[in-house]
C-alpha cells in the first residue's frame, strides 16, 4: 500500500511543474497576463468535464471500452507491420 501511494504521489510532480510553468513560458512568448489569466480559467472545467467522462468509462457494463478498443486497434496494427 505504501508502494502505491508512494507511486502516485511522485506520478504527479511532472504535471505539477508543467501546470506551474506553462504560464510563465507564455508570458515570456508575450501573452498577456489577463490572457494567461483566461486560459487557466477556461482550463479548469475542462478538466472537470474529462475527469467526469474518464470516470464514466471506467464503470459499468462495458468498463474503458474506447481504451480498450485501441488497444486491440494499436495490438492488431503492429501484428500487421512485419
Amino acid at each position: 500500500m505504501l508502494l502505491l501511494i508512494a507511486v502516485l504521489m511522485l506520478s504527479k510532480f511532472p504535471f505539477i511543474i508543467n501546470d506551474a510553468v506553462t504560464p510563465l513560458k507564455l508570458m515570456e512568448r508575450g501573452l498577456e497576463r489577463e490572457f494567461v489569466g483566461l486560459t487557466v480559467l477556461l482550463d479548469f472545467p475542462f478538466q472537470l468535464l474529462i475527469g467526469y467522462k474518464a470516470a464514466q468509462y471506467a464503470r459499468g457494463r462495458r468498463p474503458l471500452l474506447p481504451v480498450r478498443s485501441l488497444a486491440n486497434l494499436k495490438r492488431f496494427h503492429v501484428g500487421t507491420i512485419d
